[in-house]
């Protein structure tokens, strides 16, 4: 299944590089973690950030990284948070509005049926 892996990364916000890195570090991790009970990670920002940099409008931008991430989030199966932001919390919204699962750990995912 694709489980989309989350949390608050705050690149936009004024995060410190080296606060970034360990948020991405996490993520990373995480996708890992995914990756070895069978399922396949999807991390939206992985994915939205190399053409979001290319937008100049913050607006625009964070238009185009809702939209990304939204339009991922539509192939999953599941949800797997590793904290909360707003862009988080309209994550959870979108996978619960579907019915699907929202795992608040790791240890929560089940694994993959092979």
């Amino acid at each position: 299944m694709l489980i989309m892996v989350t949390g608050p990364v705050g690149r936009f916000s004024g995060t410190s590089p080296a606060e970034l890195a360990e948020r991405l570090g996490r993520i990373a991790t995480a996708s890992l973690d995914v990756l070895k009970k069978g399922h396949v990670p999807v991390v939206g920002v992985y994915q939205a950030y190399p053409m979001i940099d290319l937008i100049e409008d913050m607006t625009e931008k964070m238009r185009a990284l809702e939209n990304s991430i939204l339009g991922l989030a539509a192939h999953c199966g599941g949800l797997l948070v590793l904290g909360r932001s707003s862009g988080v919390n309209q994550e959870i919204s979108f996978f619960r509005s579907k019915g699907l699962p929202v795992f608040e750990s790791i240890d929560d995912l089940p694994p993959a049926d092979r």
